[in-house]
């Protein structure tokens, strides 16, 4: 068995988390706005921001309704730690200070569809493997600069 660890930077993971927010919009700029019903968010793609730290991803994104005004919001995951990542485990959270209470409608929207962007700067980096081969994912973790994917292949297609 064939193991290789493919590392995603923030930058990487910030431009995969504002296109997954931006959606099917064409514009690349501004709001895109969100309906749930009689709801509406505007959210701010451009203004994502992802820090990472060891086991942990933290995604900022400004959004906006006519109630709250502008405000910034944050989605936690926990992602697991190099060493003691024993999988494809990921948490995330909710339970974070948010006076807007916009978190309580629209969190779970939100955080899918920064997850959706972390999935896609993964595939977009897994690219690097050698395309011949069959890999699985195996474990996930981050560390300060990059959330690093470890895959392991035992053959050719």
């Amino acid at each position: 068995m064939q193991v290789q660890t493919v590392r995603i930077s923030n930058e990487d993971l910030q431009r995969g988390v504002a296109a997954s927010l931006y959606g099917t919009s064409r514009v690349r700029q501004g709001a895109v706005v969100w309906s749930d019903g009689g709801s509406e968010l505007a959210v701010y793609p451009s203004t994502c921001a992802v820090r990472l730290g060891a086991g942990w991803m933290v995604v900022a994104v400004d959004a906006e309704t006519d109630q709250t005004g502008r405000v910034t919001l944050q989605l936690v995951f926990a992602i697991g730690k190099a060493g003691e990542s024993d999988g494809l485990r990921v948490a995330s959270a909710l339970a974070v200070a948010d006076p807007s209470g916009l978190l309580s409608h629209w969190g779970p929207d939100l955080l899918q569809g920064a997850w959706s962007g972390v999935l896609d700067a993964i595939e977009s980096s897994s690219g690097a493997l050698d395309a011949q081969k069959q890999w699985v994912p195996q474990g996930l973790s981050a560390d300060d600069q990059n959330v690093a994917v470890r895959f392991a292949t035992g053959g050719a297609r």
